[in-house]
């Protein structure tokens, strides 16, 4: 059985996962499990973030001084397991479906059954019986993951249509990122985001404005600048000028959080940087996402009265460790850059044909001056040869050294079959520990918010 395999045996999960079980062991004295209802309930889903991203992350943050995932000291582990109903390994769509909806669909459908059936999700039951309602995640708040919350389509793609969708939703406060479909698919349509604020939503750009606003009002929050995706900026692109997914978190929580409160937060580009095989890049949005539990931790110990559940959608990029004891990850906090930034970086200097000596500078702007052997950097010389084709090879080389550094390697492209960690903390929390299928997450939500069987 590979390494990615997780979950599918009791001692694959033993091995695999020792590190993850043996911290989570280590508890902090205030992070307990009560067994008061919830009136706010959190849920946070690192899309593609299986068992092997949090434990890379967690060993290369753990070199730097006070850092560590704070998600990994939670008191209850449970396993989901992800398959959607038409593949053995699901895509994040049908992921979401069963996480936000409680039912089985195909890839690529949203918020509908494999037959099309539009089904209720958990966060729109919710505020059906009075529960506020937020929405945040590091991507386009009309992608996938967000999208299985409010939306009913069987293609994903059409962002045009789950744009319009959340224009016409009443949740009260969504936001991270922007919306892929703000332009509406026809020209006799409104720009859906102009459709959103006749609906009734307050847009908010700044920092400023995130940390005043206005009592009452039902808000749209994003960074000033969004990528061409509506995406937040990469955590290893992220200035100071840029509002980080936490911080969009804080807001809604102090906007919201008098009140019982259901919300949901995506890391989203954790599965981008797996499918890029780009583990420092990985590791940095495991981070940020990690940020953001941070917050709903501090919000809950305020509040007792709340439960924080953390896991993955599906596992992305197949990663597995070289060894118990292999690489040394502290190097991968060298990465100032995604690697994808070398591609940008060196195609003139590709066109140019340019000699390695110019080369080398940009890789080391990139993934830091000391981070590679010797013996590497000669396998980069070797790569390079001064075309676009030298770029790509060098970009992958790159890739895989940094990940064999860190002591894994990624093994597919895509997504994989392996059952996913489940976190939980707080009132409720228990119920989370356990084996169950991915819409088992839902079902345990829905009797812990004391949410009607059906709606």
């Amino acid at each position: 059985m590979s390494g990615w395999h997780l979950g599918k045996s009791l001692i694959d999960r033993t091995v695999t996962g020792l590190l993850m079980v043996c911290l989570a062991a280590c508890l902090h004295a205030s992070q307990t499990v009560t067994n008061i209802a919830p009136r706010h309930v959190i849920l946070l889903i690192g899309d593609g973030m299986g068992a092997m991203q949090a434990e890379a992350a967690q060993r290369v943050l753990a070199s730097a001084p006070g850092k560590g995932l704070t998600f990994l000291d939670f008191p209850v582990i449970g396993w989901q397991r992800t398959r959607s109903a038409s593949h053995e390994i699901t895509d994040s769509a049908a992921a979401a479906t069963a996480l936000a909806c409680g039912v089985r669909t195909d890839n690529g459908k949203l918020g509908v059954t494999s037959e099309g059936r539009a089904v209720t999700s958990i966060a729109v039951r919710a505020q059906s019986h009075d529960w506020k309602v937020a929405l945040l995640t590091s991507v386009s708040i009309d992608h996938a993951t967000p999208a299985a919350f409010y939306a009913h389509v069987t293609n994903r793609s059409g962002y045009s249509a789950l744009a319009r969708q959340l224009s016409d939703a009443p949740l009260d406060f969504v936001g991270g990122g922007g919306m892929a479909g703000q332009q509406a698919a026809t020209s006799n349509c409104p720009d859906n985001l102009q459709r959103a604020i006749s609906n009734g939503y307050f847009i908010v750009r700044t920092r400023e404005q995130l940390e005043r606003l206005p009592p009452g009002k039902r808000i749209f929050a994003f960074n000033h600048t969004l990528s061409g995706s509506a995406s937040l900026p990469p955590a290893l692109l992220t200035d100071s000028d840029d509002i980080r997914l936490a911080e969009f978190a804080a807001a809604a929580l102090r906007h919201l959080g008098e009140s019982p409160l259901f919300m949901m937060v995506e890391g989203g580009q954790i599965d981008w940087a797996s499918h890029d095989h780009d583990l420092g890049a990985a590791v940095r949005e495991v981070e940020a996402f990690d940020e953001t539990v941070r917050v709903c931790l501090a919000f809950a110990r305020r509040h007792p009265d709340t439960l924080i559940v953390v896991t993955g959608d599906h596992e992305t990029g197949g990663l597995e460790r070289l060894g118990d004891h292999a690489g040394t990850p502290s190097l991968l906090l060298n990465q100032k850059a995604p690697v994808n930034e070398l591609r940008s970086r060196l195609d003139a200097l590709a066109r140019d044909k340019a000699p390695w000596r110019a080369v080398l500078p940009v890789v080391h702007a990139v993934c830091g001056a000391n981070t590679f052997t010797a013996a590497q950097t000669a396998a980069q010389e070797q790569a390079w040869d001064g075309t676009g084709a030298g770029v790509a090879g060098l970009g992958k080389l790159i890739r895989d050294q940094l990940a064999a550094q860190t002591g894994y390697r990624f093994t597919t492209g895509g997504h994989t079959s392996a059952d996913v960690p489940v976190y939980a903390y707080g009132a409720g929390a228990e119920v989370f520990a356990g084996d169950y299928d991915n819409t088992g997450i839902f079902e345990r939500l829905r009797r812990a918010m004391q949410l009607p069987e059906e709606e």
